[in-house]
């Protein structure tokens, strides 16, 4: 019996679960938080490749054409 009472009244680990517990519910909170906003990342950065691809498709400058005389006779 008394082997149990000092077990009940021994505190030397209850910080360290209590840290453990904090950190476990905020690695969720960040887990879930990344989860939801995953949907609008991805729409972002597809809004992103896009616009850089239209930017590298640039039409070439009008000019005369290659090989052939400008001025006609």
């Amino acid at each position: 019996m008394n082997l149990l009472r000092a077990f009940q009244s021994d505190q030397r680990g209850a910080a360290a679960v209590q840290y453990a517990l904090v950190a476990g519910v905020l690695s969720l909170v960040v887990l879930a938080g990344s989860l939801a906003m995953r949907g609008s990342i991805v729409d972002l950065y597809d809004t992103m490749a896009a616009q850089a691809n239209d930017a590298l498709q640039v039409e070439p400058a009008a000019g005369p054409e290659a090989g052939g005389n400008s001025q006609q006779s």
